[in-house]
């Protein structure tokens, strides 16, 4: 089924989207009519995801007039390969965005394009006027794993920042690390959805390499993992102690929805080393 063009007339709507009901300006197209959906063939096409969750956090991203919305995932049907999922919102019920609320649940059917995972209001009335047969068709819900109560601790996390920055970061790491010495540093970087092959590798053999060679941390100390995609470039700074699971990837895209050109050149250097550090 085509979303966009399953619609027969253009009207003003009223929409729930928690418990109470509000009035939004946007209009839709929508198709007053009870339609007959073929499921199984939405299903071949469907490359979203569709799941239950918490909001934990909702950031505005003005420049693209839309908000990011990380969801804590509590059980999911499709599309989710972790127990955080990001979606993506126009910023205003005017651009037919939904208002979600911090620390609210909800069943969200997204739809993914280049740029991630969408929720519109025009699509969200479908999917709610027809959510059973969605989700019925997606099969049995499943449960992201639980963390452990012996689990890594999170020091710093970080995205496509400045050399300076980056450095800045480490030395804090690094002396973290230092303070724990039975301890075991992992250091976690994701590609972007939309960034080069081999981004991730690249960015962590330049992270080993200031760690080894400019600041005389032995190899044993730590570890370095390729944590997969998410939309932007990310790394994670942990601390494992000893008898403690080391960081599992958290990453948020599938890699058949990585779209990456050229490739990035992995070698050891220190871009400190370029600034003149």
């Amino acid at each position: 089924m085509n979303m966009k063009k399953a619609a027969l007339a253009v009207v003003a709507m009223i929409f729930l989207v928690s418990a109470g009901q509000t009035a939004y300006a946007c209009s839709c197209k929508v198709d007053l009519k009870k339609e007959k959906i073929n499921y199984k063939k939405w299903l071949k096409s469907f490359d979203g995801a569709a799941f239950t969750g918490r909001v934990a956090t909702i950031e505005t991203e003005e420049e693209e007039s839309r908000s990011k919305v990380t969801f804590a995932v509590s059980s999911y049907w499709h599309g989710v390969e972790s127990a955080e999922v990001v979606i993506y919102t126009p910023s205003s019920s005017g651009l037919c965005g939904i208002d979600y609320s911090v620390g609210e649940e909800y069943t969200v059917i997204a739809d993914r394009d280049e740029d991630g995972l969408q929720v519109f209001l025009c699509s969200e009335l479908r999917y709610r006027e027809y959510r059973e047969g969605f989700l019925e068709v997606l099969g049995e819900a499943k449960f992201p794993p639980k963390p452990s109560d012996h689990s890594a601790r999170k020091i710093d996390e970080f995205g496509d920042i400045p050399c300076d920055d980056e450095l800045a970061r480490l030395d804090s790491f690094l002396n973290d690390l230092n303070g724990n010495p039975d301890s075991t540093g992992y250091i976690v970087v994701y590609g972007g959805r939309k960034g080069k092959r081999d981004e991730a590798k690249a960015r962590l053999a330049r992270i080993s390499y200031y760690l080894e060679k400019n600041r005389g941390l032995a190899p044993v100390r730590f570890v370095t993992v390729d944590g997969g995609f998410r939309e932007s470039l990310m790394g994670e700074l942990w601390i494992v102690d000893p008898g403690d699971e080391p960081p599992v990837p958290a990453y948020t895209v599938a890699d058949r929805s990585v779209r990456l050109k050229g490739r990035a050149k992995v070698r050891g250097y220190s871009c400190g080393d370029e600034m003149g550090n």
